[in-house]
């Protein structure tokens, strides 16, 4: 009995022996620490942590120079306080099923060749890394994932590979505040709010041919960039998409969704302006064959003073002219039959609207089209006949000033 009970001991032991020899994140990993800089290899994917034992707090500068995946990543956000540099350029990421990855239970899937989701922005704290100032990434890599790096501390310019050909995922790069440069490559998808408040990026930005969607808030706030370059493959861009974004357009001449004017983007057979640049001044009038004033395409445009809409103009979309704060006079074209919510909203300076409708435009379900206006003071004109039906219209009857003209 005790020869079988010895047996058996010794028959665990070694198994166990076996087994934690065979674990190499925990036995076999190589961490180097030389002149501020630790270089980790021979990590299995989500060793990282267990590779080190003690000593995370203490990494400012990491190379990884093996195999991780998103629990890794999870390490380096929160367990690694200091880590400003990291190299990732002779690593290999690969793909994680679970839910202790940088998402916790929001993601269980996590692809591989990709910055996984919240892979530096912690979901649960809302907190980006601060600390994080430089990011070297793989050239095998093909997607940068959703809030992978939002509100982090990467600073200077940016150089995503250009084997990312896939995705920079929603809010990606938002609020890097001091970003002032990117490198964009071929990719076919822009994420929302991919870099939005990047508010240090300057100088001219090139969607490269290949990006198809560019979808809202995208580049918004991103009030230092001088001037956007829309390649011929963009068939699609969110009605946000540079909202407060400083450039003005240039569209590829083969592009037939898009075009634009004298800087101002338009959709391709130019019936609707899409986007007014955020820092173009004084008075515009648009071209003939506009119908539409697309949503947001003048909001925040406070340079502004006198916008002249073509006769055949019939649609002003919700917050078109929305805090455009220097805009002054306005002028609603006979053909309009509806004005969106918030159409011009906090167009505090607006002293002279002229509204050519015979009959008032019904805005009864949209009766914040004027919301911060000052109706006392902004002298509404109508046509001659016309000032008691707007006197006694929903959402007219707020003007104090109507004068028949």
């Amino acid at each position: 009995m005790k020869n079988t009970f010895k047996y058996l001991f010794i028959t665990i032991l070694n198994i166990a022996t076996f087994t934690a020899c065979d674990d190499d994140s925990i036995f076999h990993a190589k961490v180097k620490t030389a002149n501020g800089i630790t270089t980790v290899s021979d990590i299995r994917a989500g060793g990282l942590k267990r590779a080190f034992l003690i000593g995370l707090g203490s990494v400012k500068h990491l190379v990884i120079n093996d195999t991780i995946d998103s629990r890794d990543f999870q390490t380096m956000r929160d367990d690694m306080p200091n880590l400003a540099v990291l190299d990732l350029s002779n690593a290999t990421i690969v793909s994680y099923n679970g839910s202790e990855g940088s998402a916790g239970s929001r993601v269980y899937h996590y692809s591989a060749d990709a910055i996984p989701e919240f892979a530096f922005y912690n979901p649960f704290t809302s907190l980006g890394k601060k600390n994080l100032t430089t990011i070297i990434l793989p050239e095998s890599l093909k997607s940068i994932r959703d809030y992978a790096f939002n509100s982090t501390g990467l600073s200077g310019i940016l150089n995503i590979p250009a084997s990312v050909r896939d995705t920079i995922g929603k809010n990606a790069f938002s609020f890097c505040e001091d970003l002032t440069a990117i490198n964009l490559p071929s990719v076919g998808y822009i994420g929302e709010s991919a870099f939005q408040a990047c508010s240090n990026l300057a100088g001219a930005l090139v969607i490269p041919d290949s990006v198809f969607k560019i979808k809202p808030f995208a580049f918004a706030y991103c009030e230092k960039i001088s001037s956007i370059s829309i390649s011929k493959t963009v068939n699609s861009i969110g009605n946000t998409t540079f909202l407060n974004c400083g450039g003005s357009f240039t569209v590829n001449a083969e592009n037939l969704d898009f075009s634009a004017i004298n800087g101002v983007l338009f959709n391709g057979d130019k019936s609707t302006i899409v986007r007014f640049p955020f820092y173009k001044s004084g008075i515009y009038t648009l071209p003939e064959t506009v119908g539409d004033i697309a949503p947001n395409s003048f909001a925040n445009c406070s340079a502004v003073i006198k916008v002249t809409l073509p006769e055949g103009t019939f649609i002003i979309e919700d917050y078109a002219f929305s805090e455009c704060k220097a805009l002054t006079e306005i002028n609603i074209p006979e053909a309009v039959f509806y004005i969106g919510k918030n159409a011009f909203q906090n167009c505090s300076s607006l002293t002279k609207i002229y509204a050519k409708p015979i009959s008032p435009i019904d805005i009864s379900e949209t009766l914040s089209a004027f919301s911060g206006v000052n109706t006392s003071k902004c002298t509404l004109y109508v046509p001659i006949g016309s000032k008691s039906s707007y006197a006694n219209a929903v959402g007219w009857s707020s003007f104090s000033k109507i004068v028949e003209n």
